[in-house]
């Protein structure tokens, strides 16, 4: 006997009722399990149960707030979401039953991220506490542990040459949230600063901020998707994002300025600005996430596609049919991704890596900066931004991200496509120009160009982007924290250009990039994407099961079904049943047919991010040089003049006019500690690159006596007796690199 339970009050059903359900694969299909619509007599009971439907006067939406119901037969007992259809005094009260994952696609179409009601807030007794904890967390931050990252990221800045491999910026022309500082130790740090520099209206201008502005945490996917579910009431049984330890580092970006003005974060400034169904697509399109929402047991499964198609069979259904099964073949299709680039400078110059790279291979793929003339090509690793060389005049041109779509285009294949509303985000170097002597200051690093400029919630900062701030789109990017070549601090990248070796000693191997080996068609879709061509079959089924077997079925785990594994589309059978209820079971193979040459047809590029073969050796440097430079004794004693503004020369004849070398040390990032250097950073052997670095000077100041007597014939001078004093100053050295084969 069935009973629909609605606050646990049966429905009053008419005689030799039944109701038709139909559970659906979250993989195959966008609408959920659900009943085919059923209908109850309009009696007292029920018209009091469903709100009085059937009235034209009910001033309320039946289906607004959703009403939720039980469905029980026996041990089988249901939850689900009811949706009425329509309503009659003299024919009954129509309705269906969503199930499980059509209850969160309706609740999620319109709900936004900042909506949810489990965004927590992050409290903290000062503000100063705060910065120490945005601190710890920059420095230390575990993955797997803390559900926030915080590095640097560009929101705004003056565009022109910013693909360049080495970008100086005035600090004016660039807007930075996280910006660090170096300590007196060489130790990268977070600081509050009370004024910070703002091109407003073509004018640069120093405008006053509140403590702990320009800094604003990013909050980790395995945390949102924890909010997303908890909001839903459901708890998750394993957390693909957290558990995996590439997967654990991704983060969703946000450009809230003032984030942080408030010694209690809220985390709704810290979400971008789109609805809970476009983050789940950016996640399917991205790797392939799948979910079941299961709301009799209050939890949600979640898996990628590439893992459910590799898992054992959990049953053979060969033995239940009750006839011949019916096999349908379906053309073959091929898997399309797209994702959004309409931040400035991310879109690539062509859709597809084909049209960009066509009519050369990549053999003739260089470094991002190289002098050798047999480059047709060059990229840079880290940054994954292309560029034509122009071999006549030695140099590049014509850059552009990889950012490319996934489309090889096979012929007389259909494409599946699969799309994101998500951006992809830049990644470009960015050292700022130190305003004094022309030297540059401490901050150098490559970062993430979020060009959405600021966003204020808190406060009313007028800068590039208007007093009202930009808009925050859904971006992905993975926090690289304590890597070998950056051990003090977090990173954010698109993807690992190195190998980088964390403090746990593992290395990430994710990329956010759809092209290339490593990619996430190579690592999620490829084997997907070869049933699609060639496993393009439907089996239709009919048998019997038990009700207890019918809800142990696994969407996510293959059956199989006489000798082919397969994985279940769609289970139709109505209620009420006994022992055994006739079913009805699509069947999807995902196992391929006929002979075929998969790498041909997919043509994934054999260029893979990660390659470790070459490194950059040491050639030479011009750091005595320059520390002997008549210009850096010059900037010395004019340092020391600035430095004694009360110094009184003896006479006429007199002056501070030499400066003596003393010692030289390097500071902040040596070529051995640079990222950018790092091995992998190259893939051919003979490429040169120059880069510069700093270090401080220190000289002794001297007095220089006029011992000519005035004879302009025989000028000479003569150092005093003792020196006035000594000075430090910043140099600026260059490091020339040659690539070389281990």
């Amino acid at each position: 006997m069935i009973k629909i339970l609605i606050k646990g009050e049966a429905l009053d059903l008419p005689e030799g009722f039944s109701m038709a359900v139909e559970d659906t694969n979250p993989i195959f299909n966008d609408q959920g399990s659900q009943s085919i619509p059923a209908t109850v007599p309009p009696t007292r009971r029920n018209n009091r149960l469903t709100g009085h439907v059937v009235r034209v006067d009910n001033a309320e939406n039946p289906n607004e707030p959703e009403r939720t119901c039980i469905i029980e037969n026996g041990a089988y007992q249901r939850r689900g979401t009811l949706n009425y259809t329509s309503a009659n005094s003299r024919d009954g009260i129509t309705f269906n039953v969503g199930f499980d994952n059509s209850t969160a696609y309706e609740k999620w179409k319109n709900k936004k991220l900042t909506e949810l009601s489990t965004l927590p807030m992050w409290r903290h007794s000062s503000l100063a506490v705060l910065m120490s904890e945005l601190n710890e967390i920059y420095h230390n931050a575990d993955p797997k542990t803390n559900p926030l990252a915080v590095f640097p990221i560009v929101t705004a800045i003056d565009k022109e040459g910013w693909l360049e491999t080495y970008s100086i910026i005035d600090p004016e022309k660039v807007e930075i949230l996280n910006m660090w500082t170096r300590t007196a130790m060489q130790y990268k740090a977070l600081r509050s600063v009370d004024k910070v520099t703002r091109t407003i209206n073509g004018t640069v201008t120093e405008v006053s901020v509140p403590e702990n502005y320009g800094f604003t945490p990013f909050v980790r996917v395995w945390r949102v998707l924890e909010l997303i579910f908890s909001d839903l009431g459901m708890s998750i049984a394993a957390n693909p994002f957290k558990t995996d330890n590439d997967l654990a580092r991704l983060v969703v970006l946000n450009n809230c300025a003032d984030s942080c003005c408030q010694k209690d974060v809220n985390y709704i400034d810290l979400m971008p600005d789109v609805t809970v169904e476009a983050f789940m697509a950016a996640l399917w399109a991205r790797f392939g996430l799948v979910y079941h929402v299961d709301f009799s047991t209050c939890r949600v499964t979640m898996a990628f596609i590439g893992d459910i198609i590799n898992k054992p069979a959990q049953k053979d259904l060969s033995n239940i049919i009750s006839e011949p099964p019916v096999v349908n073949y379906d053309k073959g299709k091929y898997i399309k991704l797209s994702a959004s680039t309409s931040i400035d400078c991310a879109e690539p110059e062509t859709e597809r890596f084909e049209d960009f790279f066509k009519n050369f291979d990549s053999s003739q793929i260089g470094d991002s900066v190289v002098e050798n003339e047999n480059i047709s090509f060059t990229f840079n690793r880290k940054t994954a931004v292309w560029s034509r060389y122009d071999k006549v005049n030695r140099k590049s041109k014509e850059g552009s991200t990889s950012f490319f779509n996934w489309d090889p285009k096979t012929p007389g294949v259909e494409a599946e496509e699969i799309t994101s509303d998500d951006e992809f985000v830049p990644l470009a170097h960015v050292q700022i120009r130190k305003p004094a002597y022309g030297t540059y200051g401490d901050f150098a690093d490559d970062v993430p160009f979020y060009l959405k400029g600021m966003r204020h919630n808190h406060s009313y900062i007028k800068g590039s982007d208007g007093p009202e701030g930009g808009d925050t789109p859904l971006a992905f990017m993975f926090a690289f924290t304590g890597i070998e070549t950056s051990y003090d601090s977090t990173e954010g990248r698109f993807a690992s250009v190195t190998g980088d070796t964390f403090k746990d000693g593992k290395q990430h191997t994710t990329s956010l990039l759809f092209q290339y080996k490593g990619g996430l068609f190579d690592k999620y879709w490829r084997q997907y994407d070869e049933i699609l061509r060639h496993g393009a079959r439907t089996i239709e089924i009919k048998g019997r099961l038990k009700l207890q077997e019918i809800q142990q079925l696994d969407m996510f785990r293959p059956v199989m079904f006489k000798g082919v594994r397969c994985l279940i589309d769609t289970v139709n059978y109505s209620l009420p049943g006994g022992k055994e209820i006739a079913v009805e079971i699509k069947l999807r193979t995902i196992q391929t047919q006929g002979t075929y040459n998969i790498a041909t047809e997919q043509n994934i590029p054999n260029f893979t991010l990660l390659d470790t073969d070459y490194y950059w050796k040491y050639v030479s440097d011009t750091l005595q040089t320059v520390y002997n430079s008549t210009e850096s004794k010059n900037a010395a004693i004019k340092a020391w003049k600035n430095a004694n503004p009360d110094y009184q020369a003896p006479n006429i004849y007199t002056w501070p006019g030499l400066a003596m070398p003393v010692t030289v040390q390097k500071t902040g990032l040596t070529w051995e500690s640079d990222p950018y250097n790092a091995d992998g950073t190259c893939n051919m052997e003979g490429a040169t690159r120059t880069r510069q670095y700093q270090a401080r000077a220190t000289y002794e100041i001297w007095e220089l006596y006029d011992v000519s007597e005035g004879d302009p014939d025989h000028y000479e001078t003569e150092p005093g007796e003792i020196p006035l004093g000594q000075i430090t100053i910043t140099i600026t050295y260059t490091v020339t690199l040659v690539s070389a084969h281990r």
